[in-house]
């Protein structure tokens, strides 16, 4: 691997093929496993008749959907779900956080559960391939949503499971869950599958928005039970805050702003427009609990998904930004080009980001997408001169960088890749430097330094650079 090559379109394309490949050998290890050594007959015919209709759909459609970010999610559960029945243990109900979103969870076991989710992806995969379905699925949260194409349908019922259907009579499709018919949904189906602009709604059924790029369309999400139940409504701030729900006036209200962010990006930075709607499938929103902060986050379990809080077009421009290369980075360290046997946890480094310690990765994760963030602000800088916003987060951001990779060399990289992208970064860092070299920092050096000496004062110098320490001295 070249470390040039992580920042082309061919690799892009290569990663996420990748991951649908990697998605595809655990889907079928993990049901033929449950069809040939569940304990549990019921749960073994499930999975027989699942599979057998999941190798029915064409593979485009199946592969579309195995790209899917909850589809990523919903793998690593069954992975874990294997190893706990090759070990002969009980599947506990806080392995699958999404059970959250049921109303009445111990009406089947926890495998039977999960085992019937993967119906909500291969019904998207049908609708996309025109394959008629029927089957019984989970009701998460009174909502069923079909992942990569949007669509979910609230319900009328407080039932934990029911039995839904895709159906073509002529040109017309209709879909049924339990007693209620949704007919005639071919032009919500159409939407769906090209992206549509806004939200759409026909009854008790709705098409999210999307992001067009030219790598492809991204999904600008609420409503995913995955994200909500495992991730956005699940993540908590060292304060016990965390994020809010957005509700549905709020998104369509928030929708047109993160289009303008992405249409910034792909204005003054068609590259990387390219691989972040190459990559990203789903963009979820939801709001800080700080008014004054905005936020934004990723999970390496769902690949190819970003979460994000509201904010300016600018804000939402840095994330989107941010958050790719975070899933870019998280797959190269997944392949092992960065560290050598497993990734070093040791929470002990300043992070110049951050007022916790770090794990050298997560130091090295702020380095990487920071400098990319840093010529998307250079960019944008050229195009809005007089911004505020913008001349702040550069030098605020520059000097953060350079003392992140001060931390970097002090740890001993071994794989060539690393030593790579550390050179690259120092190489990129230090053209920051020449175009800031007539520019006086020294007010956003001094809250930097501020930063540090807080973070020294609740976690000591031990594990501090000297390089740190020389420039505490050189600021008294």
């Amino acid at each position: 691997m070249i470390v040039q090559n992580i920042y082309s379109s061919d690799f892009v394309d290569e990663i996420v093929q990748h991951n649908v490949n990697r998605n595809l050998i655990r889907y079928n290890l993990f049901m033929k496993f449950i069809m040939n050594h569940s304990p549990l007959l019921e749960e073994r015919d499930l999975a027989i008749s699942i599979y057998d209709h999941s190798k029915k759909i064409p593979p485009g459609a199946l592969a579309a959907v195995f790209s899917d970010p909850s589809f990523s999610y919903w793998i690593y559960l069954s992975t874990c779900i294997k190893r706990r029945l090759e070990n002969g243990e009980e599947i506990p109900e806080s392995d699958l956080p999404y059970l959250k979103g049921l109303t009445n969870k111990y009406l089947q076991t926890p495998l039977h559960f999960h085992l019937t989710e993967i119906n909500r992806f291969l019904f998207s995969a049908s609708l996309l391939s025109r394959l008629p379905m029927e089957s019984t699925i989970n009701i998460l949260e009174g909502v069923f949503y079909l992942p990569i194409l949007g669509l979910y349908f609230t319900l009328d019922t407080d039932t934990t499971q029911t039995i839904a259907s895709f159906n073509l009579i002529g040109n017309s499709f209709t879909f049924k869950i339990g007693d209620q018919l949704f007919g005639q949904i071919e032009n919500l189906l159409f939407l769906a599958e090209c992206g549509s602009d806004g939200f759409i709604q026909e009854g008790n059924a709705f098409a999210q928005a999307s992001i067009f790029g030219p790598g492809g369309k991204m999904i600008i999400d609420r409503i995913d039970p995955f994200v909500r139940c495992e991730w956005s409504m699940f993540y908590r701030n060292p304060d016990g805050s965390g994020y809010l729900p957005l509700g549905f006036s709020e998104i369509i209200n928030e929708t047109p702003v993160v289009k303008d962010a992405f249409q910034l990006i792909e204005k003054y930075w068609i590259e990387m427009a390219n691989h972040i709607s190459s990559t990203i499938r789903v963009v979820h929103l939801v709001k800080s609990p700080y008014p004054d902060r905005h936020m934004s986050c990723t999970s390496e379990l769902f690949f190819g998904s970003i979460l994000t809080s509201t904010g300016n077009e600018f804000q939402l421009a840095e994330a989107l930004v941010h958050e790719y290369s975070h899933n870019l980075l998280n797959m190269v360290i997944l392949a092992g080009e960065i560290f050598e046997g497993q990734v070093p946890q040791e929470q002990i480094y300043y992070s110049p980001w951050r007022e916790d310690p770090r794990p050298i990765s997560g130091v090295l994760h702020a380095v990487f997408v920071f400098t990319n963030v840093s010529e998307l602000l250079d960019r944008l800088s050229v195009a809005f001169p007089n911004d505020i916003y913008l001349k702040t987060r550069r030098f605020e951001n520059f000097i953060r960088l350079e003392m992140g990779l001060l931390v970097l060399r002090e740890f001993s990289f071994k794989k060539d890749m690393a030593n790579a992208i550390l050179a690259d970064l120092e190489r990129k860092i230090q053209r920051l430097r020449t175009t800031f070299s007539f520019v006086d920092l020294k007010l956003y050096q001094r809250a930097q330094v501020i930063h540090l000496k807080h973070w020294i004062k609740s976690y000591g110098i031990a594990n501090l650079p000297n390089s740190l320490k020389n420039l505490l001295v050189k600021q008294e």
